[in-house]
């Protein structure tokens, strides 16, 4: 009921506007009051494509992308909590070992165990597949397929064969601990840290 623009005088409009008229008397006036285009009718399929994108193009980029999963992975890595203290058994009796006393975990004869900085060996329940997502990969380090160590168990890394490392820890393991070539260079990241 009236001119199109009697709203601009009651309205603070302050969006994009496209223009759509019959008329082409009133297209200077149209620029005054935020206008993308305006398009005569009957409306051209072209034109109205042209205004859209020239709509679009005028709004702000947005944020650069980022990698949510990524995002999301990190923050589970913050706030994942890592085994504390292991349960077990010696007789008849159960008791705890915190995991700070741990110097080493290993497998022998395909029973995994622990072995405390005081020389002590315990038998227990994990993997060591299993317990190298358990640890905390700051503290322990899967250096071979038989054994997971402390870095404060480590006393000596020796350059060996074919770019392997001999690690010499305490307390002795029961047997020679070699890191394969493949290996000695993250090992030598993590113990660096």
């Amino acid at each position: 009921d009236g001119k199109s623009f009697e709203i601009f005088k009651k309205v603070n409009i302050r969006s994009r506007i496209i223009f759509t008229t019959a008329y082409d008397e009133y297209a200077l006036k149209a620029f005054k009051y935020n206008s993308i285009d305006y398009l005569l009718k009957p409306l051209k399929k072209a034109d109205l494509d042209f205004a859209l994108q020239k709509y679009r193009s005028s709004l702000p980029s947005p944020p650069a992308a980022f990698d949510v999963f990524k995002l999301l992975e990190q923050f589970k890595e913050q706030q994942r909590e890592f085994k504390s203290r292991f349960l077990v058994k010696k007789g008849t009796r159960f008791f705890t070992i915190d995991v700070a006393e741990v110097a080493m975990a290993y497998t022998k004869e395909r029973t995994s165990f622990i072995k405390k900085f005081s020389g002590e060996e315990y038998i227990i329940d994990e993997t060591l597949d299993e317990l190298e997502g358990l640890l905390d990969p700051a503290r322990f380090h899967r250096v071979n397929r038989q054994f997971i160590i402390s870095y404060k168990s480590v006393e000596k890394v020796f350059a060996w064969f074919d770019g392997k490392l001999k690690l010499s820890v305490n307390p002795a393991a029961y047997e020679d601990i070699i890191i394969s070539r493949l290996k000695a260079t993250d090992f030598k990241k993590w113990l660096g840290k």
